[in-house]
């Protein structure tokens, strides 16, 4: 609450926002597909269509070995999907050190993956420019 006050509300959904365009970028650069269309995008959760082949129980237990804790799909969506939270105190380090993270395990299970973070930190810096 403290940090919304200081930042005041339109700052903090902009940076919401740009995080969220940042994470896009980041998946995308993975070769991952976001699931809602860009016009119905959330600005504090982003789900991402888990790439053909990989399982979500082994692959999240080695995005866990590294320290990464991510949500995955939920009902239908169990095991279709996977889930960045952005909101509140999350910031686009975070968010890039996550799709790091990922980017250094999705080889481990078949499939190409790299510069989501510098990908990510992009997109969150171009628009942010705008906003200060």
């Amino acid at each position: 609450v403290q940090r919304l006050r200081e930042e005041g509300r339109e700052r903090t959904w902009a940076r919401h926002a740009a995080i969220a365009t940042g994470v896009v970028a980041g998946i995308e650069a993975l070769g991952l597909r976001p699931v809602a269309p860009e016009a119905h995008r959330s600005s504090t959760v982003t789900a991402a269509w888990l790439p053909d082949g990989i399982e979500w129980g082994p692959f999240n237990a080695a995005m866990r070995a590294e320290g990464l804790v991510i949500a995955g799909g939920q009902g239908k969506w169990t095991g279709k999907i996977l889930r960045f939270g952005h909101m509140g105190d999350v910031g686009i380090d975070e968010m890039a050190d996550a799709l790091a993270i990922m980017g250094g395990t999705l080889p481990e299970f078949g499939h190409r993956a790299e510069g989501a973070a510098d990908a990510a930190r992009s997109a969150y810096q171009q628009l942010t420019a705008v906003v200060r």
